[in-house]
């Protein structure tokens, strides 16, 4: 029977196959994961905990609201952003009188 040696590349390969997943367990570990767990879930094997799906939007959101109540909202925006302008516009003529004198 012929002794065949093993080339370097394989070698290379079988430690890999051996090493990587226990280097991966290990990191998992010390990240404080479980591991495994972590492997059958991008494997397939184990599928991730249902959890019912937790609206986040805000209860006011324009699209949900009907129309009257959006265009009353708008409204209230509208005169809100008018008087601020114009806030703005007193403090800038304040302003231009204080340099010009």
């Amino acid at each position: 029977m012929a002794k065949r040696k093993m080339t370097p590349f394989a070698r290379l390969l079988i430690f890999l196959i051996i090493f990587l997943p226990l280097a991966y367990l290990a990191a998992a570990y010390i990240n404080g994961e479980d591991g495994i767990a972590n492997v059958k879930r991008m494997v397939g094997l184990e599928t991730a905990p249902r959890t019912e799906a937790v609206d986040t939007r805000p209860a006011t959101d324009a699209a949900e609201l009907p129309a009257a109540d959006r265009v009353a909202r708008l409204e209230r925006e509208i005169q809100q952003l008018e008087q601020e302008l114009a806030d703005r516009k007193a403090e800038l003529r304040e302003l231009q009188r204080g340099t010009e004198q």
